[in-house]
């Protein structure tokens, strides 16, 4: 224990009785919100800086899966290959120079699939982490946007006159132990006058035990899912930013980027290459993902777990 290193804000909160933790999480969590209530004031002022004018559009709204959850205009991720460039999806951009990169999005919805692989291709994202089921207590979280082995291989979306997307899941489905998520490997691929002119090798993970506006029962599982992103990640230089979805894409998302970055930003300290200047790292993080995008980490529970998930990734 004495040679694991500890941010000093993590020795601070571990050292608090368990209730006084709980407590303090509570207490950074208002703060978030009453952060987040400011910024959202003039989110209807396309010139603002946090302006939500675009996915506010009357004309869009049947791309929103949730109308309170959205895109800040400067933040948004736009399309390129289609004459409707929107999507519900936010570039996320960690602080302190951290070696990340995110696109938070919502779970699909049927009119939005094709936008989706879209994005993925145009963003080059190799690897897709998607937080939710299809279905969570009798309500729709998440269109089944992709593939399978077993029955519709091959998803053909056409994008206009000249242009089609075919999304192929190319390998059967395996499921990872540890990290509990189902791995599908994906291609897709853009057509112009039938010639091929993109191809994207993808992997999506989906991790189906973690409830909406819940924090998980044991760290142990999502760590692994962090780790195994990563890893495949890593295996590609080009890769473009990791998808992270849920069904709002804001909760169990900015939960995981939280947590991912968290991690990396620990390591950069260890190395010497960030100070530890005592501040608390874990809400400076959600508060520079929600000023990226709205609700990042959705619930008091899911904001203390991000503490407990660091300590126990560090004492791991």
């Amino acid at each position: 224990m004495s040679n694991i290193f500890f941010p000093q804000f993590l020795k601070r909160f571990l050292s608090l009785p368990p209730t006084e933790r709980i407590t303090y999480a509570q207490g950074c969590f208002r703060d978030l919100q009453v952060l987040q209530s400011k910024r959202l004031k003039d989110a209807r002022d396309p010139t603002s800086t946090f302006s939500l004018s675009t996915a506010l559009s009357p004309s869009l709204q049947d791309k929103n899966r949730y109308s309170d959850i959205i895109p800040f205009n400067h933040t948004r991720v736009v399309l390129d290959s289609i004459a409707n460039d929107y999507i519900n999806a936010s570039h996320i951009t960690p602080p302190y120079n951290i070696p990340r990169s995110y696109i938070a999005a919502q779970g699909p919805v049927e009119e939005s699939i094709s936008d989706f692989w879209v994005m993925i291709l145009e963003q080059h994202s190799t690897v897709i982490v998607c937080l939710t089921p299809e279905i969570e207590g009798g309500r729709h979280k998440c269109a089944r946007y992709w593939p399978t082995w077993e029955e519709d291989r091959i998803q053909v979306f056409k994008l206009g006159r000249s242009k089609k997307l075919v999304v192929e899941c190319v390998q059967q489905e395996e499921y990872h132990n540890d990290a509990e998520c189902h791995i599908r490997r994906i291609q897709v691929q853009l057509f112009e006058d039938d010639t091929s002119t993109s191809t994207l090798s993808v992997t999506q993970l989906q991790f189906l035990g973690w409830q909406d506006h819940s924090a998980l029962d044991s760290t142990s599982s999502i760590l692994q899912l962090i780790q195994l992103s990563n890893h495949l990640q890593a295996q590609n230089a080009q890769s473009g930013p990791v998808t992270v979805h849920c069904s709002a894409g804001c909760g169990r998302t900015g939960t995981f980027c939280v947590i991912d970055s968290a991690l990396a930003l620990t390591n950069m300290m260890e190395q010497g290459v960030l100070a530890d200047d005592g501040q608390d790292y874990i809400f400076e993080l959600a508060d520079s993902f929600r000023r990226q995008r709205v609700t990042m980490v959705q619930a008091p529970s899911q904001y203390y777990f991000c503490y407990l998930a660091l300590a126990d990734a560090l004492m791991s």
